[in-house]
Parts: structure tokens; C-alpha cells; sequence
């Protein structure tokens, strides 16, 4: 009788013991691969997300304290939406279930999982670490979705559990990741403006204003007081319009029209640096957006032919001082 109870307590410290090792195990686990990924997310400098279905790609990279959109087209990142990814991906829980050669040994393959050509691929790194994650299909339950994560701190190639929101935060579309305004200044800061229409046979007619110590006033065409409200409710207008696309792979011809024969200049003087935003003419369709190029960026984006016509047009009328005589 004993000796089976001491074979009894024998075999429950046996199953405590296999237990507790499962659970260090997990646990240390998670807590390795947390660790990598804030280490890796605080000095992070480079992401790139590739969805080969449909067929998108971007590259984002920290350059001098500014993160860029460096593929498909060079143009500011957003920093709310970079601050979103991080915040998420810090968040996201990892569990691994098997590595490559354990997959070979049960008699499947990484397909089995949706893992493929065809499966989306994020890359990030930082200064002395990389995490690369091939994203696969949706787990039983729903709540995750199968990864094949690459480690630079773990030679081996494993199949992990991730959170769904991995999916959300995997968007290859760069005008999710680009600033949506083609004039990123603060609105208090810009000291002066113009915009000039040229018509077809190349004459120009041009709207400028500049701020001094008592308001703004016109500098052409003529010089007078403009109405200060009017002034900055265009301006928040101006560096608050949305752009519609970006032209991705623009031909030699595009570009040399908005060198040669833009019909709308837009000027902004802000912080000691002038920027100047060329226009192509209309279509003619009203339901159209008109090419435009920064002189600060190599990048051509779209913007509302509505804009061109009800913003820009007769601002010496708009935005004139209308007080006749002063109380």
C-alpha cells in the first residue's frame, strides 16, 4: 500500500513538474519575443509591407528624425498612422506552434497554413535586430491568423499564432502611410502666398498677399487691406485639402507638361522656405482630378478639379476688406 501511494505522489510531482515546465516554457517564450519586439519598435527605422496579391508594396524609413514613404514614390509618412502601427504591433500576442522541420515531420506544408507567393510580407527593422512575417490564413477559432516569423536573433524558421490585428496593420496601399495634404505647413506660420492662373496663349494673372505687423494686405494686383478672417479660413482651406491619388509610374511627357504648361501656381512662403505647387489645366469633366507636383518633391498627385475652380478663383473678390468706414 505504500509503496503505491509513494508511486501515486511520484507520478503527481512527475505531472506538476511537466506542467510547470510547459508553462516556464510559454511563458518565457512570450516574454523573449515581447521583449525583441519593444526593444526592436523602440529604435525602429525601417518598415516594408508587400501584398503580392494585389500588388502593392511601400517602404517606410526614418531618415534624420523624419520618417519617409520611400516606395512606391518618395512623399512625407504620417505620423499618426506610423504612431498606430507601433501602438498595435507592441500589442499584438505571439504564440509559436512549430517550427519548419516539425511541419516536414507531421506530413504538411507551409501552404497548409495560406502561407505562399501570394501571402503578404512585413519586414521592420531596427539598428541590431529584424523581425520578418509572412502572414497566412485566419487560425480555427477566428481570433488569429497563422505567421511564419524569421528572428535575426533566432536562426530558426517557425510557424507562430499572431492576433488578427497583424492584418489590419499590414496595409500595402502608400496613400494610407503618405501625409493626405500637399502643403504641410502650420497655418500660423505661412508669412505669404500667391496663386496664378496662365491661360493658353501664356498670360498670367496673379493674386498675392503678405502678412506684416498690423494684418495681411494685397501685393497684387493691387495693393490694399485684405479681411484677416477671410485670409486664414482660405489658408486652413488651402493646407486642409486632401489629396485624391498619386501617379505611381507618371511617363516623360507628364512630367515635362507640369514643367512647360501647368495653367495653376500655388505659393506659400512658410518658415523661411517657399513652396510652390504646379497645376495642370482641366479635362474639361467635372468628376476629373487635375496632375500637380510640389517643386519640393519629385512625387505627381491628384487634386479635385472642384478646388481649382470654387478655392482658387477671383481671390482679390474673396478675400478683400469689405469695411467701408471704420466705428
Amino acid at each position: 500500500m505504500k509503496k503505491i501511494k509513494i508511486l501515486l505522489l511520484l507520478a503527481n510531482a512527475v505531472i506538476a513538474l511537466l506542467i510547470f515546465v510547459s508553462i516556464y516554457d510559454d511563458d518565457e517564450q512570450k516574454r523573449e519575443i515581447e521583449t525583441e519586439v519593444v526593444e526592436l519598435l523602440s529604435a525602429l527605422h525601417f518598415i516594408s509591407i508587400s501584398e503580392p496579391a494585389k500588388d502593392k508594396y511601400v517602404r517606410i524609413v526614418k531618415a534624420e528624425e523624419k520618417w519617409v514613404l520611400e516606395k512606391p514614390f518618395s512623399w512625407e509618412a504620417e505620423k499618426l498612422v506610423l504612431s498606430n502601427f507601433k501602438t498595435k504591433f507592441a500589442h499584438l500576442s505571439f504564440k509559436e506552434l512549430y517550427s519548419i522541420d516539425e511541419i516536414e515531420k507531421r506530413g504538411e506544408i507551409i501552404q497548409d497554413y495560406g502561407l505562399d507567393e501570394n501571402s503578404t510580407v512585413l519586414e521592420i527593422k531596427a539598428a541590431k535586430s529584424a523581425l520578418r512575417l509572412v502572414i497566412g490564413k485566419e487560425t480555427k477559432d477566428e481570433q488569429s491568423v497563422y505567421v511564419q516569423i524569421e528572428r535575426s536573433s533566432n536562426e530558426a524558421n517557425s510557424i507562430w499564432k499572431v492576433s488578427k490585428d497583424i492584418v489590419e496593420i499590414t496595409n500595402a496601399d502608400p496613400s494610407h502611410w503618405g501625409i493626405s495634404a500637399f502643403f504641410n505647413k502650420p497655418l500660423y506660420s505661412i508669412d505669404e502666398f500667391s496663386v496664378t492662373f496662365r491661360a493658353d496663349t501664356n498670360n498670367t494673372s496673379k493674386t498675392s498677399l503678405k502678412k506684416d505687423d498690423s494684418g495681411w494686405k494685397f501685393t497684387e494686383p493691387f495693393h490694399a487691406t485684405a479681411n484677416k478672417e477671410k485670409v486664414l479660413f482660405f489658408l486652413n482651406s488651402l493646407i486642409s485639402e486632401k489629396i485624391e491619388g498619386f501617379v505611381r509610374s507618371p511617363d516623360k511627357a507628364l512630367i515635362q507638361k507640369l514643367k512647360d504648361d501647368w495653367k495653376v501656381r500655388i505659393s506659400l512662403d512658410s518658415m523661411g522656405t517657399r513652396e510652390d505647387v504646379f497645376v495642370l489645366g482641366s479635362s474639361g469633366d467635372a468628376n476629373t482630378y487635375r496632375a500637380a507636383q510640389s517643386s519640393l518633391s519629385s512625387t505627381i498627385f491628384l487634386i479635385n478639379e472642384d478646388f481649382v475652380k470654387k478655392k482658387l478663383s477671383d481671390l482679390s473678390t474673396q478675400l478683400r476688406e469689405r469695411t467701408i468706414f471704420g466705428l
